[in-house]
């Protein structure tokens, strides 16, 4: 007679649970694989069809920019296509230099950075040892065949009187580079950043104050963070962020009542929400507390009776 076939080994109650287990975390991992990858596409296919408004005679564009733009897109595209000269103003983060680059391609214009200026030089440029004249991105912009922007970053980090050497430029279309005389192309705009009004410093940037004649040559947009926005970037890197955001920005609010010299910016937020991410799922130090993540990432350094305050007078949903 066939001998009968062995019964299945059993497995212990422990083992049945730990197999339980597993299966469940792989499942919820999968899923927040997928939800992660859903968010990142629809963020990355997000499209906005904008009309741009243009010159008297001259027919509107209509371009489709792929991805997020921030709040105050369309107004400042407005401006840039009408040819006005911008300053925007807002805090460390708030999207200033996205929103120059993103509104240069939305009026198909080439784009040209520089940071702070110390020294004219580094608008005007210089000869090398070999009496080479050495190009500076103010140069490039108002030489290159066809339309150009030219943004300068933290202007109000920089020397005031090198600031001065725009002026020219603006108003009359000209300037001296070393030793020539450079008649700027038509279609070159100027855009420069600034964390502050050009009053001066105040308790949370040291800056310099801005000529007033310099500020004159600009349409000045406030340019704060765009909450929406914050959120949508911060959910594509973590789908559970949405009360974590919420929470930052609530202590944003209270903090900035308080008048505290800190900065709690985006950057903030989205390191705070990796990190967060992170020990959720088990990859971070085991030491590492979300009192110490909080600390690392958004207060840095700022002592706990102020925390606490601030804490206290942040309302949270």
């Amino acid at each position: 007679e066939p001998e009968p076939e062995p019964e299945p080994e059993k497995k212990s109650v422990a083992g049945q649970i730990e197999g339980i287990l597993e299966d469940y975390v792989s499942t919820k991992i999968g899923i927040l694989e997928q939800k992660v990858s859903d968010l990142q596409e629809s963020v990355k296919d997000q499209t906005h069809r904008i009309v741009i408004e243009s010159k008297p005679g001259v027919k509107p564009k209509v371009k489709e920019i792929k991805g997020m733009v921030h709040k105050d897109y369309e107004s400042a595209l407005y401006y840039l296509s009408n040819d006005w000269n911008l300053m925007f103003v807002g805090p460390a983060g708030s999207g200033k230099t996205t929103l120059a680059k993103q509104i240069a391609d939305g009026d198909d214009r080439e784009f040209f950075f520089a940071s702070s200026i110390d020294q004219k030089y580094e608008e005007t440029g210089y000869n090398d040892i070999n009496g080479i004249y050495v190009e500076t991105e103010l140069y490039k912009a108002v030489t290159f065949d066809g339309p150009s922007v030219y943004l300068r970053d933290e202007t109000d980090n920089g020397n005031p009187r090198a600031n001065t050497a725009l002026n020219p430029l603006i108003d009359n279309g000209f300037m001296t580079f070393t030793t020539k005389r450079v008649d700027a192309t038509p279609d070159t705009s100027y855009i420069v950043n600034c964390n502050t009004y050009g009053w001066g410093g105040d308790l949370t940037y040291v800056r310099n104050q801005l000529d007033g004649a310099f500020k004159n040559r600009f349409i000045v947009m406030e340019i704060d963070y765009d909450l929406k926005m914050e959120l949508e970037i911060a959910l594509s890197i973590y789908p559970d962020a949405e009360y974590l955001v919420e929470k930052v920005q609530a202590w944003r609010v209270a903090m900035n009542t308080l008048t505290q010299p800190h900065i709690i910016g985006p950057r903030n937020t989205y390191n705070y929400v990796r990190v967060m991410r992170d020990r959720k799922q088990g990859i971070t130090p085991e030491r590492m507390t979300e009192e110490m993540i909080e600390f690392n990432t958004i207060w840095q350094g700022m002592d706990s009776a102020t925390v606490r305050k601030i804490k206290e007078m942040a309302t949270v949903k």
